[in-house]
């Protein structure tokens, strides 16, 4: 296998992980929690607040898991 056929495969996995990682977060946003969020039954502060919390908090476990995956 040629070198430049690794880096390709590599760069197409890395690229679907990516895409699955931000798919299911937007899936994850759309449930009926966070769509109540964004009918403003919570002040508009509170809920975005609320989301950029667990938007930071789900990309830095995912960002760990990653981490862990490739240094083990």
């Amino acid at each position: 296998m040629a070198m430049t056929e690794w880096l390709l495969e590599g760069l197409f996995l890395g690229i679907f992980c990516e895409l699955g990682v931000i798919m299911s977060y937007h899936l994850i946003l759309l449930t009926p929690v966070f769509h109540n969020l964004s009918q403003y039954r919570m002040d508009k502060i509170t809920s975005r607040s609320a989301i950029n919390w667990f938007t930071v908090g789900y990309f830095l476990l995912i960002g760990f898991f990653f981490e862990r995956r490739i240094y083990n």
